[in-house]
């Protein structure tokens, strides 16, 4: 029978089911660097007890589709990237052993769940599903005695780490990781190569890639200055041809209405390589959304101008006066003040129109957006 041990009440458990022979038994402490492999189980709704679980319930459960399998990965005890429960799980294990997590939807995916992968509809997890993990601790690694090319593995991790929840529509959480391992890799300076074990440009390319990968994650959030921004960064510090960042930067400023930086990041991208599909793309995009705004902005100037001349005529018009023009016991001299305030009307009328019409023209021919309509 199965020992379950209350690490957060009885919604958190943990279960020893085998020891290696090959581990030390080490303590895991906050801070840890553990070397790991974990598989995600779905257990079902909320409400039944683990305890209540039959040995056969269990190993249907272990054979099941996992969610999740993540072999000889890295986690840093205490930063929070992987599930709470999974992660609390880890904490009271020891190097060598092998355990089962159990785990109430509160601590695992909530009320959100986990979505499938992009492109599909639907639940890899549904929302409030308990959750069971398959843990093996390969490795603890003092946080103290962490080399520059460890560090590099354990960042290069937490990018696979980003693009499972990425792939699952998790943009947010994806966005955190990503950005945790490009800072870093910064701050450590890994891109210097201090290390004899660390490559430069090995580092270099990370912090590229989780720097895409961050703009990539905002843009899918809505988060679009924010991702010109990173995508800036890229450009400007890190590689000037960068066709991703250059795309994305231009994806990101089509979506805001940025025109004339999108126009700009295009005409960047298509220089560096000319056939890039992606660039391509968006040059495609950036006409489409052009046309539409040109088209939008043209309604709009038409809808004013026809407001400003009906208002206009509205407010100059003598409605009391009868078809013939004289107003009843009015004199000659007030028919007069009248027919002009209907002449005066329709020329402020139509001169209003003229203005507006002008100034729309004279706005789409001279803006430095619409100049080059070959682009």
């Amino acid at each position: 029978e199965l020992k379950w041990d209350e690490l957060m009440g009885k919604d958190i458990r943990l279960c020893i089911v085998e020891a290696s022979s090959g581990g030390s038994g080490r303590a895991i402490e906050a801070g840890d660097v553990v070397r790991v492999d974990y598989t995600g189980y779905k257990i079902g709704p909320d409400g039944r007890p683990v305890e209540e679980l039959t040995d056969i319930e269990i190993t249907t459960i272990l054979n099941s589709e996992a969610f999740v399998d993540m072999k000889d990965t890295l986690v840093t005890v205490g930063e929070g990237l992987v599930e709470p429960a999974l992660e609390m799980g880890i904490r009271f294990m020891k190097e060598g052993l092998s355990g089962l997590i159990y785990s109430h939807s509160k601590f695992g995916f909530g009320i959100s769940g986990l979505l499938t992968k992009t492109g599909s509809s639907g639940f890899a997890v549904s929302p409030k599903t308990c959750l069971m993990y398959r843990v093996h601790i390969r490795e603890v690694i003092n946080s103290n005695g962490l080399t520059d090319s460890l560090h590099f593995l354990i960042e290069k991790e937490k990018k696979t780490l980003g693009n499972f929840y990425f792939s699952h529509q998790n943009y947010e959480k994806a966005l955190r990781i990503y950005t945790a391992a490009a800072d870093m890799i910064i701050e450590l300076k890994l891109h210097e190569g201090d290390d004899k074990g660390t490559s430069p440009e090995g580092a270099k390319q990370l912090i590229i890639d989780c720097l895409n990968n961050v703009s990539l994650s905002q843009i899918r959030l809505g988060q679009y200055k924010e991702a010109k921004d990173t995508c800036g960064k890229v450009i400007q510090n890190w590689d000037k041809d960068n066709m991703k960042a250059l795309c994305r930067a231009a994806h990101a400023s089509i979506l805001d209405g940025s025109f004339v930086e999108a126009e700009a990041s295009i005409k960047a991208a298509l220089s560096v390589h000319a056939e890039d599909k992606d660039a391509l793309k968006m040059q495609q995009l950036y006409r489409k959304r052009k046309r539409q705004y040109i088209e939008t902005e043209r309604k709009l100037y038409s809808k004013m101008a026809s407001a400003f001349v009906e208002k206009d005529n509205k407010d100059m018009s003598c409605s009391d006066l009868p078809s013939n023009g004289y107003s009843t016991g009015g004199t000659g001299a007030e028919y007069a003040v009248s027919s002009k305030s209907i002449v005066y009307s329709t020329l402020l009328g139509g001169m209003l129109f003229i203005i507006v019409s002008f100034g729309y023209l004279c706005y789409h021919r001279y803006t430095p957006l619409f100049h080059n309509q070959e682009f």
